[in-house]
């Protein structure tokens, strides 16, 4: 089934990955609005149907975005989707397990749990 989420049409599998809402699009404008054309890597934990993983890479060309899902079926359309739309080289799309993330910083891999994060926040900002 097809949806329009930020004037994309984007694959959605309703009953088996959360389709994007429209009020998900204020989200999308807020981070492109703050980005500003910056280059930035982006996490995007619970990524779904890849909707704002792939509305911001398609509508900014300096982003690289990882985004991460628990569930397999959510993984294989982000990624079906990112490619359909041609930002499938800067969408990496993986599928997490249990409750732990992996990021990069300073081309450094960090794992946290999510319980973790407001600290990995905190230590992230210290170190910039």
């Amino acid at each position: 089934m097809k949806k329009t989420f930020y004037d994309l049409q984007l694959e959605t599998a309703p009953g088996r990955v959360f389709t994007p809402r429209p009020t998900t699009e204020q989200l999308v404008e807020a981070a492109l609005d703050r980005i500003d054309g910056v280059p930035m890597r982006i996490a995007d934990v619970g990524t779904g149907s890849g909707a704002i993983a792939v509305a911001l890479a398609v509508n900014n060309p300096n982003v690289e975005i990882w985004a991460t899902d628990t569930n397999e079926d959510a993984v294989e359309l982000a990624r079906a989707n990112a490619e359909r739309l041609g930002v499938a080289d800067r969408v990496h799309v993986l599928q997490q397990t249990g409750g732990s993330i992996l990021i990069q910083f300073h081309g450094q891999p960090l794992s946290a749990d999510c319980w973790q994060l407001e600290d990995l926040r905190a230590e992230l900002e210290n170190a910039a």
